[in-house]
């Protein structure tokens, strides 16, 4: 049988961007915790089918989470709405997912909280209410994805242009918003260095903008970088998480190639798009 879980809405709110908040009570995300007599029914279709073997729940409440209380908050709810559940229905749930967001370092700024402290949390925490309200849990998911990959990968771009304005200096890049839509979509921090330049001084505030044809392309509003000239390479960190996967062809662009590297070696994972790439889908005969 295939186990399954059902996707609730706690209605707890990291407090993170509104575009990565994925419980507050009007979230697209999940079924809300109070609508019991729609999430009875659900479990009562998914028990129906001999194929599937209903486990438990799932919450998550958003990404980028800084504040061990969300994640408190989360678990207190998630244990009452449980012990609701297993009064009104007299069945057992041993399967609960919390859902991810723990933070990765974008920028010097960034204090995600240590991943032992995380874990010794939630394990604290569950244990507390699986005694709190006599649960029976026996299973105990998270969703790490972030913290694991986000800065493991970066991208590197090449200066092309340099452009000065009555108010900022621009320097741009033979990428953007099509390889990383995360500050336009919803205005994600990052920090660069020019590899090439690593040991001279950082005397210039500037805009790293791409080349797409949107004012919003800007992948970061402000950084610090050595005198920028043609042909530097620019290097932005922490993009293993939502560079490549969310990489998009907008502005009929291509995307770029990932390459692993380790020990001073190197190894091409996924090749660059071509152009003959982003026609191959067109059909020949033109009318």
């Amino acid at each position: 049988k295939i186990n399954v879980l059902l996707r609730i809405n706690p209605g707890v709110e990291a407090h993170t961007h509104q575009f990565i908040v994925t419980a507050h009570v009007d979230s697209k995300f999940g079924i809300l915790k109070s609508d019991t007599e729609t999430i009875r029914s659900i479990i009562d279709t998914i028990e129906s089918n001999e194929a599937l073997s209903f486990q438990g729940f799932h919450a998550h409440i958003g990404s980028q989470i800084f504040d061990k209380n969300a994640f408190r908050a989360e678990i207190e709810t998630m244990g009452s709405f449980i012990k609701e559940m297993i009064d009104k229905t007299g069945r057992s749930f041993p399967a609960l997912d919390l859902g991810g967001g723990f933070a990765a370092v974008y920028t010097k700024e960034d204090a995600p909280i240590p991943i032992d402290e995380v874990c010794a949390l939630l394990i604290d925490q569950c244990s507390l209410i699986n005694e709190k309200y006599d649960l029976h849990l026996k299973r105990l998911m998270i969703e790490p994805g972030r913290s694991i990959v986000a800065e493991a990968g970066s991208t590197l771009y090449t200066v092309g242009f340099t452009k000065i304005t009555p108010h900022k200096k621009y320097v741009f890049v033979d990428g953007g918003m099509s390889d990383n839509i995360r500050p336009a979509l919803y205005q994600a921090a990052y920090d660069a260095d020019l590899t090439n330049r690593m040991n001279d001084k950082k005397t210039e505030t500037v805009c790293i903008a791409g080349k797409c044809c949107e004012s919003g392309d800007v992948l970061i509003e402000k950084t610090d970088l050595p005198c920028a000239v043609t042909g530097d390479q620019l290097i932005v960190y922490t993009t293993g998480a939502y560079g490549y996967s969310m990489a998009s062809r907008y502005n009929m662009l291509c995307v770029p190639a990932v390459v692993f590297v380790k020990n001073g070696r190197s190894s091409l994972v996924v090749r660059r798009q071509s152009f003959e790439d982003l026609i191959e889908r067109d059909e020949g005969d033109i009318l």
